[in-house]
């Protein structure tokens, strides 16, 4: 706990200040009031890995100052920070991936106002369960007792989507094979589906989840596009996909319903309109716009069970 404390106070020190200023400045008349914008990440393992976490926004923030005349500040921030920052007013916008959402407890104290378009032309996307082709796992169920590789703790799809998926087939935690570290009992996370499907090819696991764009990043067979993926890597045509999890958005952008109606707007129709005017802001973040979420995309972000979850309590006392 300690740790974690000194990291977010690092964390404060280092990206705080960009905003204050910000506000300073809009005190004595220099510049309009900022929006400060929450973005959310996972425990770090360190207070070095958020000191400079977030240079794909710098674009971000210089667009949203163009097209509306307001200066923008990204913040990096724990989440439970996230929450409290909306709840204040502190943070006018917050960008939290699905899980992250569901975790809040007064989300239905905030507005989805966009999600994000892809690369490749989509607002959502599935995990996918693939296993060997040449294997004889032909159902779910049949991963009893075995190992799963899954993607990074606390990814909405490839962790969390993932463990519903398989627990909608019968297979709860306790049933598959577990790891002995980090410790006792863990799931096998990887980093990628690229190291996921490595796992599984070389009988390190039975199955593993990647994204259906890390699949689709995968050649069709070995030694072909060799410059993108490496002619020694893992090919498509050696793995068999199984099932799929549901499809959820990248991330969510949202606000706080007691935002005034101006700025909410004004937030809403820069998410909407940046993509077009201004590519090269969203390029970084791996998308090519926003658009407004539907029911659809909500309901399914709304219904995701996040397992395991490993954001720190603001009220915990630390550890002696």
């Amino acid at each position: 706990m300690r740790s974690t404390l000194l990291t977010a106070l690092v964390l404060t020190s280092a990206v705080g200040c960009q905003s204050t200023g910000a506000r300073l400045l809009s005190l004595v008349g220099l510049t309009r009031e900022p929006t400060v914008i929450a973005a959310v990440v996972e425990r770090p393992t360190g207070a070095v890995d958020v000191l400079n976490p977030f240079p794909p926004y710098a674009a971000l923030e210089r667009a949203y100052e163009a097209d509306t005349g307001r200066p923008a500040s990204v913040e990096p921030c724990f989440l439970f920070q996230a929450q409290l920052g909306l709840d204040s007013g502190w943070y006018q916008c917050a960008l939290l991936s699905p899980a992250q959402f569901v975790q809040l407890p007064n989300r239905d104290t905030l507005q989805v106002l966009a999600v994000p378009r892809d690369n490749n032309g989509r607002v959502c996307q599935a995990a996918v369960l693939v296993v060997p082709a040449a294997g004889d796992v032909d159902e779910v169920a049949a991963l009893r007792g075995r190992s799963i590789a899954f993607g990074p703790q606390n990814d909405s799809l490839t962790h969390h989507a993932a463990l519903h998926l398989l627990e909608q087939n019968g297979l709860a935690k306790g049933d598959l094979a577990l790891e002995l570290l980090p410790v006792p009992g863990a799931l096998k996370h990887l980093s990628d589906g690229r190291a996921v499907a490595q796992a599984v090819l070389a009988g390190n696991a039975a199955a593993g989840f990647m994204t259906e764009g890390e699949w689709e990043a995968l050649p069709p067979d070995r030694g072909i596009d060799a410059g993108a993926a490496g002619a020694s890597g893992p090919a498509q045509s050696e793995l068999r996909i199984l099932a799929r999890t549901v499809a959820l958005p990248q991330h969510l952008v949202v606000v706080p319903k007691r935002l005034s109606a101006a700025r909410t707007r004004e937030i809403r129709d820069f998410l909407l309109g940046v993509g077009p005017r201004h590519a090269d802001a969203v390029a970084p973040l791996h998308c090519t716009g926003y658009v407004a979420a539907t029911d659809d995309v909500l309901a399914a972000c709304h219904a995701l069970r996040v397992r395991e979850p490993t954001e720190p309590r603001s009220t915990s006392p630390p550890e002696d």
